[in-house]
């Protein structure tokens, strides 16, 4: 195998790695995103014909958290578009067919720094999806553990 094979070879790689590696960062987001709603789903069906009291605050929080977890994890499907689409006009501007003003000079530190922000967003977004997340595991085992505590308590006096 030649040098130029070898190094066509190794940036197909390059490229694959990057996408699959994208796809499964996507895949996690949605994932997140779908557990959230569905524990917000059983969360009210497990309430239903409740009345409201403070024993269910830590769930109201954990609904909450997993709210935001859905509103992240959107932020960072959003971020991830604009990511790829400036990452495409980056290339555009490396081959000189991109409609950028100001020089190719100019127009690379633009694109270089964008993405660089993108990318900070991009992590942030999904560190306050997943951590977010998890406070709302955490509220909706206080909550459950509440649950348990009042209703032995309830049987107690009941006796």
């Amino acid at each position: 195998m030649t040098p130029d094979e070898m190094q066509k070879r190794n940036a197909d790689m390059h490229d694959a790695m990057i996408k699959a590696q994208r796809d499964e960062q996507s895949k996690f987001a949605y994932y997140l995103i779908a557990l959230s709603v569905t524990a917000i789903g059983f969360s009210v069906f497990q309430t239903m014909g409740k009345g409201i009291s403070l024993n269910q605050i830590p769930l109201a929080c954990a609904i909450v958290c997993w709210g935001l977890s859905i509103h992240f994890g959107f932020g960072y499907l959003d971020e991830l578009n604009a990511f790829m689409l400036l990452n495409i006009e980056y290339l555009r501007i490396l081959l000189g067919v991109s409609d950028y003003i100001g020089g190719r000079e100019l127009s690379l530190r633009a694109a270089s720094e964008l993405l660089q922000e993108k990318r900070t967003g991009l992590h942030d977004h999904a560190n306050k999806q997943r951590y977010s997340f998890y406070a709302g595991v955490l509220f909706f085992i206080v909550w459950h553990v509440v649950e348990m505590i009042h209703t032995s308590q309830t049987q107690i006096i009941a006796k």
